[in-house]
């Protein structure tokens, strides 16, 4: 309890002044070493009083001075000095001169109010530490907070510039689908021309045997382009479920992320209305 009493020394001295007042007498305040803090005798302040040293070092419990003893002994006045007791430890002693049979239920009031002012301080020192601990605590969580904010709101901004390029590649799918069907007019068109030109080498009987093999290799031609169209097309349709299961998912998290940005934001207010709350206790 180092220097308790000192932490309280204008408490201290405006009690001893209002006691002095009240029943006109001097009055003491000693601290853990017996030296006087307060005083209504201010040219003793910074002594030290050997009863108030023998009470702290526990040579006695406290110490009563009649006015016959006062009489008898040399040196010494009619009084009472007893310990300031907090939490079962001596921090101080307070000594009152006069009867001790009038002036000891005063010392030991007067030992309450300065326990009471104390434990009071101590209360308060506690509650504004603990405050400042969690400021430091609340200050970091913004902290932390704001930067998962910033880190969410990028992710979303991410997703949200993939879900436009998984869009434009589906756009170039679907240029990629006219293009097949144009192929797949034209092969239609060239079986179409094959079939002609075998029907009229047909007519043409012996002189359109060359006809022949060149209607029969664009029959060919067009069916092979036939084929490799469908197997293109049935690709590509694939891909675009793909694609379109790819873009869905996206937009899902696109839209949790833009909710998470939102939930944090929020608790990110409330934070800093908490921080605002608590900086006013510390």
């Amino acid at each position: 309890m180092e220097n308790i009493l000192m932490n309280q020394i204008d408490f201290i001295k405006e009690l001893v002044f209002s006691i002095s007042q009240e029943i006109d007498s001097n009055v003491n305040i000693m601290d853990e070493n017996g030296t006087i803090i307060a005083s209504t005798t201010t040219e003793r302040i910074g002594t030290v009083h050997e009863g108030a040293k023998k009470i702290m070092e526990g040579q006695v419990s406290e110490i009563a001075i009649t006015i016959e003893d006062a009489q008898r002994l040399q040196g010494v006045k009619p009084g009472y000095n007893t310990p300031i007791i907090l939490d079962d430890a001596k921090i101080g002693v307070i000594g009152i001169g006069g009867d001790p049979v009038q002036v000891k239920p005063i010392a030991k009031i007067a030992c309450y109010f300065i326990v009471s002012q104390i434990k009071q301080y101590l209360q308060n020192e506690l509650i504004n530490k603990t405050a400042a601990e969690v400021f430091a605590s609340i200050q970091q969580v913004a902290a932390g907070i704001q930067e998962l904010s910033a880190f969410t709101q990028e992710q979303a901004a991410s997703l949200n510039d993939l879900a436009d390029n998984t869009e434009n590649i589906k756009a170039q799918i679907n240029d990629t689908n006219k293009v097949l069907s144009f192929i797949k007019t034209i092969s239609n068109q060239t079986k179409l021309l094959g079939l002609n030109a075998a029907i009229e080498a047909a007519r043409t009987g012996e002189q359109g045997k060359g006809f022949t093999v060149v209607a029969n290799e664009i029959r060919k031609l067009a069916d092979e382009s036939a084929i490799s169209v469908t197997q293109i097309n049935n690709t590509i349709t694939e891909f675009q479920e793909f694609i379109k299961s790819i873009i869905n998912t996206i937009v899902n998290i696109s839209d949790g992320s833009s909710n998470l940005v939102q939930s944090v934001e929020i608790i990110s207010d409330e934070v800093e209305k908490i921080k605002t709350v608590m900086n006013e206790l510390v």
